[in-house]
């Protein structure tokens, strides 16, 4: 896409830069689902968001490229469970958007098929405290051992 049409006075702007993110809380039976990225550390799926993209077609555009998972967009939260600018990667601030994923009965892991696709797995809240997570994520690791421990409805009706 075209950045041609960028008004000229955000480029003298540089105190207030964050690069947005969406990821994508996936749960299953108690256990979230994490991606290791390449330097290692384990996070969310999701992505930043692309010049004049919507945060939903963000994080299925993400899915598909990390995990080449088609998503419902249906299924995912209009508004964000949780929203938090307190990380930084390579020294930019990040503002990270999670939204909720209401699982359906019949997901299952995807199996990394290529070099392009990220490994991923889901892992308890003990076995997410102790994983390396991704920088932008270990200021929220309460926040999301909270999220696999609370009841969600389908688990409700499992």
């Amino acid at each position: 896409m075209s950045h041609d049409s960028t008004d000229p006075r955000l480029l003298s702007i540089t105190d207030a830069l964050y690069r947005v993110s969406c990821k994508l809380l996936i749960r299953s039976d108690m256990k979230l689902l994490v991606v290791q990225e390449s330097q290692g550390w384990w996070g969310l799926p999701g992505g930043g968001i692309d010049y004049g993209e919507s945060p939903l077609d963000c994080i299925v555009r993400e899915l598909h490229e990390e995990l080449a998972l088609s998503i419902d967009i249906d299924h995912i939260s209009d508004t964000p469970w949780l929203v938090s600018n307190q990380g930084t990667l390579q020294g930019i601030p990040r503002l990270t958007l999670l939204y909720h994923y209401d699982t359906p009965s019949t997901f299952s892991v995807p199996i990394s098929a290529n070099d392009r696709e990220l490994p991923v797995r889901l892992v308890t809240s003990a076995e997410l405290s102790q994983l390396p997570l991704a920088p932008p994520f270990i200021p929220l690791q309460d926040d999301l051992i909270r999220y696999i421990m609370q009841p969600h409805v389908q688990d409700m009706h499992s």
